[in-house]
């Protein structure tokens, strides 16, 4: 399948095919440079896109298949990415321009795969990886983390609040539900 300009020709034994959010997030991105980092990268759909676009990129997922089919995707179209088994940014130890994310973000309870769910308000998972992002972001850098609006949006950007500037910055309706790729910049960038 060929998903906002990548060829995606392998998932299912660590990531799902990439659906409506992996491709609003991937057509959010811009022509750039600098560092990239996706964090539960899947079939690498984000990561690969961010290549193309002339970032050097690095993607972690915790599952060693999702990584080896990122892998695969990868060399289908000609590009290389740094791959990474981690949790979140855990074993992540330097900076990037931009991170991104599109984390499991539908509240618990009620949801048919627990893999998809974020937390009990569906936004945990996301505040999470903002604590741990903060770290690792270059001055002037930014985030991109997709968040649906049947989670708890309100909290998400409530927390955040005291440490990031968080905006809307493309957003899709898919069926029951609103997709929303917030882009957020540290508001006092941490002192390396």
């Amino acid at each position: 399948m060929n998903i906002a300009g990548v060829r995606i020709a392998h998932w299912g034994k660590g990531s799902y095919p990439p659906s409506e959010d992996s491709l609003l997030l991937a057509q959010s991105l811009v022509e750039g440079g600098g560092k990239f980092l996706e964090v539960g990268t899947g079939t690498g759909i984000v990561a690969i896109k961010a290549a193309t676009l002339g970032y050097e990129v690095t993607a972690t997922d915790m599952d060693a298949n999702a990584l080896s089919e990122a892998s695969m995707n990868a060399a289908e179209n000609g590009v290389s990415i740094g791959l990474v088994q981690c949790d979140l940014l855990e074993c992540i130890n330097c900076t990037f321009s931009m991170i991104a994310f599109n984390p499991p973000y539908l509240p618990e309870g009620g949801v048919p795969d627990s893999q998809l769910a974020g937390g009990p308000e569906g936004v945990e998972l996301a505040l999470e990886f903002m604590s741990q992002a903060a770290e690792h972001l270059e001055s002037g850098g930014e985030v991109l983390v997709v968040l649906s609006s049947l989670g708890n949006t309100a909290l998400f950007l409530e927390q955040c609040a005291m440490k990031w500037d968080v905006l809307p910055f493309a957003a899709r309706k898919v069926e029951f539900e609103t997709l929303t790729v917030y882009r957020a910049r540290l508001r006092h960038p941490l002192k390396k």
